[in-house]
């Protein structure tokens, strides 16, 4: 069980083991700890509303990745009932997550010194559709007032596989013991990386991207016995704030105690937090049948097949998965038909032309008449995207569309007019900072465009009010600008020089690492 640690340190401790016992478990449902019942503040932090007194969660992979939480809180005051309400999102589509029992529970000492506990009905917990590819079990606690102890626990039965969930040791509330696990059979090689709330900077993402070309150059198990005396650790930032481990067929286990609630000061608060983030860098072997689903999901396009389509996939040869390079996930990315390919696609442009005026001496007018166009001919349906699940003429045609059909057009234009344009995916800020240590496509959710207009380089979107001002949700964030040489990183910076064109100019380019 769980032992209160009084040091106001935040504690990180890692264990590596083939095997962790069951039973060695932080928390046990319904096992309410004597210090608990009795606390009426927390003494690190008296205007704290609530307080984590135990999260706990394990991931196992297998044909289905598993994941676990039982989560405890304790109520310390009238604005901490808000924790009582609980958010579950799951990926319903083709199946993707089922939830396993939910259960929950209130924890009340009445006026005889009694404990009385209130469960949680299974009619009471709502299933809410947000979009079609997601929804969400919503529940509130019963009986929760101030002194009340809350705790509940489910699972997710899910075919992630490539991107697992993140952990977040930190939330707006005190945390007095966050304990992660992640367990993976010997059927796959993942990197687990700890973070400590920023993302790598240039050095230190250069320095990693030199251990990732070791392993990328070295057989694997020979990679693995040289890792063996460094306890797995791939890489380690020189800051400490950073730290990959490989594993395979084994548990890393992750300890933080008494950690402070963080103030949200920023859009997405989760930039603030110690992360725990697993990626899958290869996946070999003949697999039994039983895996098919789950390797599937391994294909990028995956979210674009029905059911039917998913039935005739069938997969061939001994690597399923190995993580490209930055470089390589470039080069399959414009292949891809919904981003670098939709911009090859022929269509109806030249009444577009004809309509605007281009002027081929004019390369600012030519720009603006395009960019105007798009913004007046077709409405933004208000969805983000980083590709164009329609053709242009079918987007002109319906005159509506999503912001990757919006800005890839103005890219197809913008080309076809003899410009040179791009591109550029982006993770808009509501949702944190861009992960730059892996090349996951899913982490974009935008895509604007970029071109090159009299020697200078700009940057426009048509969610926006206009081609002089990227939307806020832009603004000094890092996109990946996808091009076939010279992609990498650029950060979106606004400058004040007055001009009619849109000064957000890019202030570095990383190559591939």
């Amino acid at each position: 069980m769980r032992t209160r640690i009084v040091a106001g340190l935040l504690i990180l401790s890692v264990f590596l083991a083939l095997s962790v016992s069951a039973s060695n478990v932080p928390i046990k449902w319904g096992k309410i700890l004597p210090e608990d019942i009795s606390l009426k503040s927390y003494a690190a932090d008296p205007e704290a509303s609530a307080v984590v007194l135990c999260d706990y969660g394990t991931t196992t992979v297998g044909p289905r990745t598993e994941y676990f939480r039982h989560v405890r809180i304790k109520i310390l005051k009238e604005e901490g009932l808000k924790y009582a309400q609980v958010e579950l999102p799951y990926r319903f589509y083709n199946k993707y997550d089922d939830i396993g029992q939910i259960k929950a529970q209130t924890f009340n000492v009445n006026e005889k010194g009694v404990m009385v506990v209130s469960k949680l009905k299974s009619k009471s917990i709502q299933d809410i559709q947000i979009d079609r590819k997601n929804k969400k079990k919503v529940f509130t606690f019963p009986d929760v007032k101030v002194g009340s102890i809350i705790e509940y626990k489910y699972t997710i039965f899910s075919l992630d596989l490539v991107k697992l969930h993140d952990w977040y040791f930190q939330t707006t509330i005190p945390v007095i013991w966050s304990e992660y696990r992640i367990s993976v059979s010997r059927r796959f090689d993942y990197l687990v990386t700890y973070q400590q709330g920023r993302a790598l900077d240039i050095d230190e993402q250069t320095s990693f991207g030199k251990r990732l070309q070791w392993l990328y150059s070295t057989k694997i198990k020979k990679a693995y016995r040289e890792l063996f005396d460094n306890n797995y650790v791939l890489y380690e930032s020189p800051q400490k704030t950073a730290k990959v481990y490989l594993i395979e067929g084994q548990t890393l286990r992750f300890v933080m105690n008494q950690m402070p609630a963080i103030n949200k000061t920023i859009p997405a608060i989760t930039d603030l937090f110690s992360t725990i983030k697993v990626h899958l860098y290869m996946a070999a072997g003949n697999f039994p049948f039983y895996y098919r689903p789950i390797l599937l999901t391994a294909n990028e396009d995956y979210d674009t097949w029905d059911r039917s389509q998913l039935h005739q996939k069938w997969l061939t040869g001994y690597i399923v998965y190995w993580m490209p390079t930055w470089e390589e996930a470039t080069q399959k990315w414009l292949k891809n038909d919904r981003i670098g390919n939709r911009l090859i696609k022929s269509f109806n442009y030249k009444s577009i032309f004809d309509n605007i005026g281009v002027q081929e001496n004019n390369q600012q007018k030519t720009v603006q008449g395009i960019f105007n166009y798009v913004k007046e001919n077709i409405k933004w349906d208000g969805t983000y995207s980083i590709g164009a699940d329609r053709d242009f003429d079918e987007v002109l045609k319906k005159k509506t569309g999503s912001s990757g059909e919006l800005n890839l057009m103005i890219v197809a234009l913008l080309r076809r007019a003899g410009l040179e344009a791009d591109p550029v995916l982006v993770r808009t800020s509501n949702l944190g900072r861009i992960e730059n240590m892996y090349p996951v496509r899913d982490q974009f959710n935008h895509v604007v465009a970029e071109v090159k207009v009299d020697g200078k380089t700009i940057c426009m979107d048509a969610t926006g009010d206009s081609i002089n001002d990227l939307p806020a949700n832009v603004q000094n964030t890092t996109g990946w600008l996808l091009k076939r040489e010279g992609f990498g990183w650029i950060t979106f910076i606004k400058t004040e020089t007055p001009s009619s064109m849109n000064q957000i100019q890019r202030s570095s380019v990383l190559s591939s690492l």
